[in-house]
């Protein structure tokens, strides 16, 4: 009898503890709290694309690169290219990439144009347009001719390239990947409850490939600072963007700070000189419950970072959304007075009005 009350007793204990472990994760993960809707009034939504999950926009001529899904059957990933002033432009929703690679679904979009190209505001050519394409496992590299129109030059190819869902450009041949191995079935969502310390960012220079940083949970973006000096990683497991030291001669990553939020960061997209605009997750498991299935809704959450009179990286909420809007957010970037807000779970874009 006593050995079964022993037992009794341990069960209750074991039972305890993991309904309080249970209970402080699902707070930690803002399960019991409520979004309150802040979006801009300015905000209005761009239909037509599927699974707008992915932007980028080119500074240079005022478009944005849209990763999505393609019209019909074979949901292979398309790439439009969208005018900020005229985002209806028949143009915009041409697929720029041309049908290559065939096997092609866009996790992440980074474009790089070199400082002489760039200089020169009449003749936008010369660009390289990085895609992480977590379907083939590769990075694929495709030439910017003129405006937009993409013509698909090769596929970069690692054994550790498992998940790629974020990629960021230092040169024309050279870039650094973020690995997520969670994610390697695809899904935008996983291991939320109990994240692992699995992620890991490669750097490729051109010539060889090389571990730049490990060791981090649910890896999902990752930006350059404006001279290449520091680069800032976004982690949904940690809740936080983590800002590395860049070595511009070896290309080194040493871990200077990390920026905590109060969602998941899902990409992070550099608007301007110390500036960087975060696309979040409020509540993660409802995005969970999003993926399988589009009825329902799950809140977005957009951040700017900036540096604060201290020098100091800090992040603020900008907007946010119980997902009338738009349902679990996973992009965002800045020009100017516009900002394009897109997610995976919807058949369109939003496009705000934000103060300068």
């Amino acid at each position: 009898m006593a050995r079964i009350m022993a037992w009794g007793c341990a069960i209750v204990v074991i039972a305890a503890s993991v309904a309080a472990f249970i209970s402080e994760r699902l707070d930690t993960l803002n399960f019991f709290d409520d979004v309150q809707a802040s979006f801009s009034d300015a905000c209005t939504p761009v239909r037509g694309a599927i699974a707008p999950g992915v932007i980028h926009i080119d500074r240079l001529t005022r478009r944005a690169f849209i990763g999505a899904l393609e019209q019909g059957k074979s949901r292979r990933g398309v790439i439009y290219s969208a005018s900020l002033d005229d985002p209806l432009d028949a143009a915009g929703w041409q697929d720029q990439t041309g049908g290559a690679p065939v096997r092609f679904s866009p996790r992440a979009i980074d474009l790089f144009r070199s400082r002489d190209a760039a200089a020169r505001a009449d003749e936008p050519t010369g660009g390289v347009l990085f895609v992480a394409n977590i379907a083939a496992k590769t990075i694929d590299a495709f030439t910017v001719n003129g405006a937009s129109a993409l013509e698909y030059r090769e596929s970069y190819v690692e054994r550790r390239l498992t998940a790629p869902v974020g990629v960021a450009a230092v040169g024309g041949n050279a870039f650094y990947a973020v690995v997520d191995p969670g994610a390697a079935n695809g899904a935008w969502s996983h291991n939320i409850v109990a994240p692992r310390s699995t992620g890991f960012v490669l750097h490729f220079n051109g010539v060889a490939w090389r571990e730049a940083a490990r060791g981090l949970k649910r890896p999902s973006g990752i930006a350059l600072s404006e001279d290449g000096a520091q680069v800032f990683v976004a982690e949904a497991g940690l809740r936080a963007i983590r800002i590395f030291d860049r070595s511009l001669e070896t290309g080194n990553l040493t871990l200077q700070s990390v920026v905590d939020l109060d969602a998941e960061p899902f990409s992070i997209k550099r608007a301007g000189a110390d500036e960087f605009w975060i696309a979040a997750w409020p509540k993660p498991l409802a995005v969970s419950a999003l993926e399988g299935d589009r009825a329902d809704v799950a809140p977005s959450a957009i951040y700017v970072l900036k540096l604060n009179t201290e020098g100091v990286f800090e992040a603020t909420p900008v907007l946010a959304d119980t997902g009338a809007a738009l349902s679990g957010a996973t992009a965002t970037a800045r020009l100017g007075d516009r900002l394009l807000i897109g997610a995976p779970f919807a058949d369109k874009y939003l496009t705000c009005r934000v103060p300068t």
